[in-house]
């Protein structure tokens, strides 16, 4: 007896098979409990609903990306602000500012390794990582986002991120992906976290 698909690909598949076999031969399939025009209507509202998932994914990931550059502008815009502050006015009027007078430098520490990155979710040609700070070492300055093409890729950057997730959009289809991070900062880089594999 025929196994039913699992994969979302092979139900798309089988459900067009059942449309054209139904509308090839209505004379072995008379009276079908979902007619041939009903059945290709739900199969257009699958991808009609997927096409507008991948829509919203990449919309998500150039959001994610402005958001980060706004971020970083307003990051510089403050430093310039704050420097000017420490150079012109005496340490008791930082705090006018919300600035307190910094206390003598620790030296910096390479950060700990990454914890726990994992999938959380997964479309078409787009992953959404998830990871957990390190609980040693130094203060992250950024994680590096990393990936490689299976079975003998090599390691490269695909992205860097402040926070601990991330969408990554318009991946590789047909290959199978392992993704891995890395914590870096002013001294240097963390050991690499756990691996996620991932066939697109």
């Amino acid at each position: 007896m025929a196994q039913f698909p699992i994969t979302e690909p092979e139900i798309i598949s089988l459900a067009q098979a059942i449309i054209i076999g139904l509308k090839a031969h209505p004379d072995e399939f008379t009276v079908p409990p979902v007619n041939s025009d009903d059945l290709q209507q739900q199969l257009n509202d699958v991808l009609n609903s997927r096409d507008e998932v991948t829509t919203l994914q990449a919309r998500l990931s150039e959001a994610t990306a402005r958001t980060r550059k706004f971020l970083e502008r307003l990051i510089a815009s403050m430093k310039m602000i704050l420097k000017y502050a420490e150079q012109t006015t005496p340490k008791e009027k930082w705090t006018l500012l919300g600035w307190a007078s910094r206390a003598e430098p620790v030296a910096l520490q390479v950060p700990g390794q990454p914890r726990n990155l994992e999938c959380l979710r997964r479309g078409d040609d787009s992953i959404q990582l998830d990871w957990k700070a390190p609980q040693d070492g130094g203060k992250v300055g950024v994680y590096r986002v990393q990936r490689r093409i299976m079975p003998d890729g090599e390691w490269t950057l695909v992205d860097t991120v402040f926070g601990t997730e991330i969408i990554l959009a318009n991946q590789p289809k047909g290959k199978t992906l392992e993704f891995r991070v890395i914590a870096a900062n002013k001294e240097g880089f963390s050991l690499a976290s756990n691996v996620v594999e991932v066939l697109f």
